[in-house]
């Protein structure tokens, strides 16, 4: 929808007291999470409890035994039956030091759940809170180190003894716990448990909602940071490692995402998120590239001397082996973009909120507005246009009016690029931002708009930026599965205990017990899966079984994803009534509780000083008509290491998070190292230490030198430690690309004045520094001629006195008589 007409809907509404009142008693905002100063460790007592409420598993804190579910006859395709039997294959692993004996495994479930939000707390509740058990297996002890497999058959007939008994279809709380003899008590303790939610049979609802499912692609890529443009062939890549390669590969994760979404029976319901970073990376390497964990300086050495073994401790890399797989991986990329849904991730689905904190308008239009164009240059189809999902489920007030930049369809980025744009904003820039009328639909979790404007799932953010909810505690389990869980900013803390602490098959099977009972909770709204950005082969193809079963036994029906983001003609009324969110106060929308994983200020200050400079290196640099690169083409892979540095995927995992948090650190300072080369690149070189003039007009000369690709236009600025004093510099100097020049400057300084020290720099036209300082005496030669000339005056004075005394005396003797 066009701001201009739901500003002219607004408009007819205006006067309607009864509509405004009711929109604003909805309900009550809550107050959004602040991001905090510094990273959030789970490993440090001040932020150990937003990733783990102490409340939470009750004497379960630090097991020494580890008990994993690996295998079931229960699958998101094949739920449980009421009555039937349940086989549960667990593997128990002593990590502690000594022999446990008396071990006892017992099956026990708690009472059929309504909610999925209600069986995430009993997932997070006190074993007692299951009251039914089944039949308990008594373990030979078990030494250290020593692991094991258990098979345990759990009856769920009533008639039966030791059973859990379940009579009819739902989600069930399900645990299995070890229990064994404390040796430093003596006691039969709990030592730990295994929990899940079983799906059991497929509930009828009254009437089938729609289902929806966004599978997001995307994984690391560890580009060596500080890489710059080029053209008309682009840089050589250079990557870290192989690591990428390993995923793209037959029966890596990549490939077997792909392979989980083609077995799906109703694709239509399934939207691949693809990562536009991952897409591009991917499609160079197919084209050849380098491992190597260090990156080439651009600059020459200045001086001979520095040149000699310069280049000895440099890493030539190795040639990477994953081409071919790269080529296949895009190609299936392009095959299945060809026939199903596809849609823009942010770039290296960084988060948009951190990219907002930086204040910088192209880091921002980078990370949401070039992504459809990436995917339409390498797939041929640009995917789902003018819309956002947010790999935090949430939107901060400042950054939803920068997600107007997501409006492709007025976007030139697939046409001309960015740089016509930066441009014009460069040359005028008092010129307003250029409008963006049509409206971008960003997808965010529902408990993260607190003041809702209308019903349902359709929230004006903005006059141009719509929100569309979907289920939060069904996304914050799924996001919770794979190796690495992810515990999100939107989960209620209440709910939020150690995800490790439950093996990954568990974790699939409460996924898709979430997925089945959020289908079927008898809400009137369709149900959106939101797939973690971490996602695993293994949870796709879960999920996937679970929604065509669903699909299936009428408990769903299949919905596009864009019939999802479109609202019903009742719904889009709603929308052009309402006030924005961002209009009725800044409290309306965000994270609704601390998100442990959200970027610090430390690490959004260190991207917003590095954007900022990238900006003065672009502008001092100018566009050559001879050369095919641009100045914003050469600085474009320095911002999108700045994006990188602020990606999400794992900085929600408490096992990831502390290396995403040094992934970060390195990313910015591999940028910022590149940033100073680039700015040790354009230098002023002074013919020496001392200048001395033959007089007061006698000119100044400098060496500019630049070693970049493009040309410099810079002005010289200065400071004279003299009061007075000034240089007479050209406006403007332009050095050539990988050249230098003569600069002539003419200092003006006080008579009294003989000596002055200036130091002088290269500057944007608003006074940016951009090169080091460097420094100069300047003198004046007249200055010391006039003491000598003084002390030869003296002299002369001197010899004219001793004469004339001496003539004096010979006359006063008279003349000689023999």
């Amino acid at each position: 929808m066009s701001r201009l007409r739901r500003l002219a809907r607004r408009a007819l509404v205006a006067g309607t007291a009864g509509v405004v009142s009711a929109l604003s008693a909805l309900s009550a905002p809550a107050v959004p999470a602040l991001p905090p100063a510094t990273p959030m460790s789970p490993d440090e007592d001040a932020s150990r409890e937003y990733w783990v409420s102490p409340a939470t598993r009750p004497g379960e804190e630090d097991p020494m035994v580890e008990l994993d579910l690996v295998n079931t006859n229960v699958t998101g395709a094949d739920p449980a039956r009421p009555g039937g039997e349940i086989t549960l294959t667990l593997t128990v692993t002593n990590n502690s030091g000594e022999t446990l004996e008396s071990l006892t495994a017992t099956p026990q479930r708690a009472e059929q759940v309504a909610t999925v939000s209600e069986g995430r707390a009993t997932l997070a509740a006190e074993s007692t809170t299951y009251g039914y058990y089944g039949e308990s297996t008594t373990l030979e002890p078990l030494s250290p180190g020593e692991s094991r497999e258990i098979t345990l058959t759990v009856a769920t007939d009533p008639e039966a003894e030791s059973t859990l008994s379940i009579t009819e279809d739902g989600l069930y709380p399900v645990l299995v716990s070890l229990q064994g003899i404390d040796p430093a008590l003596g006691t039969t303790e709990l030592i730990t448990t295994e929990r899940m939610l079983l799906p059991v049979g497929t509930p009828r609802p009254a009437e089938a909602q729609g289902m929806s499912m966004i599978m997001p692609v995307t994984a690391e890529v560890d580009i060596v940071p500080g890489e710059t443009g080029s053209a008309p062939d682009t840089q050589p890549l250079r990557l870290a490692s192989e690591q990428l390669a390993g995923e793209l590969a037959p029966g890596g994760r990549l490939d077997e995402l792909l392979d989980a979404h083609d077995t799906a029976t109703h694709p239509q319901t399934l939207c691949l998120a693809l990562d536009p970073e991952l897409v591009d990376v991917v499609q160079r390497m197919s084209e050849g590239y380098t491992v190597s964990e260090t990156r080439p300086g651009t600059s020459r050495p200045e001086r001979l001397r520095d040149s000699w073994g310069s280049n000895a401790n440099e890493d030539p890399g190795e040639p990477g082996t994953g081409s071919a797989d790269a080529a296949a991986f895009i190609e299936r990329l392009r095959a299945i973009a060809a026939q199903h849904c596809v849609i823009s991730l942010p770039w290296a689905a960084a988060d948009p909120n951190a990219v907002a904190g930086t204040n910088s308008q192209w880091l921002m239009r980078e990370t949401v507005e070039r992504g459809p164009a990436v995917l339409h240059r390498i797939l041929g189809t640009p995917g789902m246009l003018n819309t956002v999902i947010t790999p935090t489920g949430y939107v901060t007030p400042p950054a939803a009016p920068a997600l107007r930049w997501a409006d492709h369809e007025s976007s030139q980025v697939a046409a001309d690029g960015m740089a016509p744009a930066w441009e014009r904003a460069v040359a005028n820039p008092e010129a307003p931002p250029p409008e963006r009328p049509n409206e971008v639909r960003v997808l965010v979790a529902d408990n993260t708009i607190f003041g809702g404007a209308t019903p349902g799932r359709f929230q004006p953010l903005t006059d141009t930026v719509t929100a569309v909810t979907y289920h939060d505690a069904l996304a914050a389990t799924l996001a919770a599965t794979g190796e690495h869980p992810a515990t999100v900013g939107y989960a209620n803390p209440q709910s939020r205990y150690r995800l490790i602490d439950d093996s990954p098959r568990a974790r699939n099977l409460t996924a898709s017990g979430a997925l089945q009972l959020a289908s079927v909770d008898n809400s009137e709204q369709p149900v959106l899966a939101q797939l973690p950005l971490t996602l695993s082969p293994e949870t796709a193809r879960e999920l996937i079984a679970t929604a065509d079963r669903l699909i299936d036994d009428g408990a769903a029906r299949p919905l596009p994803v864009a019939d999802y983001l479109t609202p019903t003609p009742e719904e889009e009324q709603r929308l052009n009534e309402a006030a924005p969110l961002s209009e009725t106060g800044p409290e309306g929308f965000g994270s609704p509780f601390v998100d442990p994983g959200t970027y610090a200020e430390t690490e959004i200050l260190q991207a917003r000083q590095q954007a900022d400079y990238t900006g003065d290196l672009t502008r001092i640099l100018a566009n050559d008509p001879a050369l095919a690169l641009t100045r914003y083409a050469y600085t474009l892979p320095l911002r999108r290491d700045q994006i990188r540095a602020l990606a999400v995927p794992g900085r929600n995992a408490a096992s990831l998070f502390d290396d995403r948090v040094a992934t970060t650190a390195h990313l910015l300072d591999g940028n910022g190292a590149m940033l100073q080369e680039l700015r040790q690149s354009i230098v002023l070189l002074p013919p020496g230490n001392v200048f001395t003039r033959t007089s007061d007009n006698s000119p100044l000369l400098i060496v500019a030198e630049n070693r970049l690709p493009l040309p410099v236009e810079a002005a010289i600025d200065y400071e004279v430690d003299v009061p007075g004093a000034r240089l007479s510099t050209p406006e403007v100097i332009r050095i050539p690309a990988h050249g230098s020049i003569t600069v002539e400057m003419t200092a003006d300084l006080p008579a009294e004045a003989d000596r002055s020290q200036v130091r002088m720099w290269l500057a944007t036209d608003d006074g940016a520094h951009i090169s080091a300082p460097v420094s100069v005496t300047v003198q004046t030669r007249g200055g010391t001629s006039t003491i000598i000339f003084a002390g030869l005056l003296l002299g002369i004075v001197a010899m004219v006195a001793v004469i004339r005394t001496i003539r004096a005396r010979r006359r006063a003797r008279g003349p000689d008589t023999g």
